[in-house]
């Protein structure tokens, strides 16, 4: 018995290098279509992101009054120290 591997064949060969070649154009598909899935997915993520930040509004955590406005409570402002992001 010999230690040496089975000899291919030319259809062998030619099996194998098709086969290959099937796999690599599926696996481009795979990532295409995984790149794709992800910046649906991220475009999703930012779209939702400035929905939530358009319904917010900053608001005074003392008096309510908008961001803006000089505190009612306080007389203080108009500036973030004592401001908060609340949804309207």
């Amino acid at each position: 018995m010999s230690d040496s591997a089975p000899s291919l064949g030319a259809g062998d060969v030619q099996t194998l290098i098709v086969a290959d070649e099937a796999h690599t154009k599926a696996m481009a598909r795979y990532r295409k279509a995984d790149e794709d899935r992800r910046a649906k997915d991220e475009a999703a993520y930012e779209e939702a992101q400035l929905r939530r930040a358009l319904d917010m509004k900053v608001q005074c955590t003392f008096c309510g009054s908008e961001f803006g406005k000089v505190c009612r409570a306080t007389g203080k402002g108009p500036g973030r120290l004592h401001t908060r992001r609340v949804a309207r």
